[in-house]
């Protein structure tokens, strides 16, 4: 695949390495990998890549999107790939959405959490990939879906909640929904 692929393969393999030598006592512990800021820094690196090659996001295998994602469930507990998410300007964030899309499809729920809590922040994700995500079979997604699309379009959240309760009496949606409005996120 590309560079930065192979550079992410070399740091996960370095990572490997090191996890039989690492204090699994708290959770986090992976943070505490000497290497941990290059690690994210090459995951980051290769979703900028991919972004701004839709051909080689095209071509781009479930393996190689596999390492990025893997990088996503390691550092949940620091949440570092919404960090360099953040980070970006508008028009690379939007540039990301594919991929995002794609990452969500593949990653366990921890990397789907931390998608579901940037979605508002990529221009071309927004309300439309949050309502995908508030349906997500894991409750703890579905709630930082919900806590997203009520920070980045609180009337939209509130009147999906409402289409959503009112199709399948989902208790769960009035929950978030009194959660939300108890936060002052939605109206």
């Amino acid at each position: 695949m590309t560079s930065s692929i192979s550079r992410l393969r070399h740091h996960l393999a370095a990572f490997d390495a090191w996890v039989p030598t690492a204090d699994r006592r708290n959770d986090g512990w992976q943070s505490d990998y000497p290497g941990f800021g290059e690690l994210v820094d090459a995951a980051a690196a290769a979703m900028r890549a991919l972004a701004s090659d839709p051909a080689g996001l095209a071509a781009a295998t479930a393996a190689d999107l596999g390492l990025i994602a893997r990088v996503w469930s390691l550092s949940e507990e620091a949440e570092s790939m919404p960090y360099e998410i953040r980070q970006l300007d508008a028009a690379e964030r939007a540039a990301l959405g594919p991929l995002i899309v794609r990452l969500y499809e593949i990653g366990d729920h921890d990397t789907r959490w931390q998608i579901a809590s940037i979605a508002g922040h990529i221009p071309t994700l927004g309300p439309t990939f949050l309502r995908r995500a508030v349906e997500d079979p894991d409750a703890y997604v579905r709630q930082r879906a919900w806590n997203a699309w009520a920070d980045c379009d609180r009337v939209g959240a509130a009147t999906a909640a409402v289409e959503l309760a009112a199709r399948e009496s989902d208790t769960e949606v009035a929950r978030a929904m009194r959660a939300a409005r108890d936060a002052g996120r939605c109206v």
